[in-house]
């Protein structure tokens, strides 16, 4: 029986190191059987995406995403039932049956939705000065978010309040950003100095992409502290991650579109609880002197 249970002990404990180097999957989509396109938005196994062609896959089957007033369709994200996009100079949101056109007032030169979370959609639109500018739409009225002293801002993912996208300085240099709403704050990962193109956010984790004078690349997850590169820096043909939900994360590597699935860290934990608690076990009964012995006039 010690031998057995020590043996189960052993087991356990040997399987916590392989959960904790356990290393994130990719799973390269085929719309309709195509290998090729580009993941853009994604909300749980819901993923958007475009391959010549608008789509939508839900972990099992891709359905066409097209709106019927006719042009190119490019759905940019998901949420729930509602996806939206951008086709010809209109933006579009599609409730899983009807497709809505959305055009900001000052849009003439076009307007585009990249984002959306429940009820909020972002997007950018170019006024009559040809100007691009981001904008937030709550279902009812547009917000126009423009970055202080920009010449040019996208908003290009949304999450409860916070906003993210990406503006052109005076240099015209790209800096990601994210905004909550009262306060901007600039991200530039420090890794690639010359661009950062904030894509996606979901709580405080976003996505994006930055590159050195387009010599080198990264896509890149920045949790409010620190930026990560799970490819490294990559030089000729490059990952791009554009969207963000839980674990997963959507882009795109050689003109193929992909889910980047990250291992959740509670299965790590509950594997070392696991051990933890039979090893305390066995300490306890085999080893007495080593375990919490019980104070004078305490009983089992």
């Amino acid at each position: 029986m010690r031998t057995r249970f020590l043996g189960a002990v052993v087991t356990l404990l040997a399987c916590v190191p392989c959960v904790a180097c356990q290393a994130a999957t990719i799973q390269f989509l085929s719309p309709f059987g195509l290998g090729f396109g580009n993941a853009y938005g994604v909300d749980g196994l819901k993923v958007v995406g475009e391959s010549n062609i608008g789509w939508l896959y839900d972990g099992t089957t891709y359905r066409v995403i097209q709106v019927p007033w006719g042009g190119v369709t490019v759905p940019h994200d998901v949420s729930g039932n509602n996806v939206v996009g951008g086709s010809g100079n209109s933006a579009f949101l599609f409730d899983g049956a009807n497709y809505t056109k959305l055009t900001h007032p000052l849009g003439v030169n076009g307007t585009n939705a990249f984002g959306i979370d429940g009820n909020n959609i972002v997007g950018s639109y170019s006024d009559a000065s040809k100007i691009t500018h981001g904008f937030l739409y709550d279902g009812t009225s547009y917000t126009t978010l423009d970055f202080p002293g920009a010449k040019a801002t996208w908003a290009s993912g949304v999450s409860g309040t916070n906003v993210v996208g990406y503006y052109t300085d005076s240099k015209n240099r790209t800096h990601g950003f994210v905004y909550n709403g009262t306060a901007w704050t600039t991200l530039d990962d420090p890794q690639f100095m010359d661009t950062t193109s904030a894509y996606g956010i979901d709580g405080g984790k976003m996505v994006g992409t930055a590159d050195n004078h387009s010599t080198a690349f990264g896509a890149f997850i920045y949790d409010g502290i620190s930026y990560s590169h799970p490819f490294g820096v990559e030089a000729l043909f490059f990952h791009q991650f554009f969207g963000i939900s839980g674990n997963r994360i959507v882009g795109t590597y050689k003109d193929k579109p992909f889910v980047y699935i990250i291992p959740e860290p509670a299965t790590l934990v509950l594997g070392m609880l696991g051990a933890a608690c039979l090893l305390g076990l066995y300490r306890r009964q085999h080893h007495p002197s080593r375990s919490c012995r019980l104070r004078p006039g305490q009983s089992e």
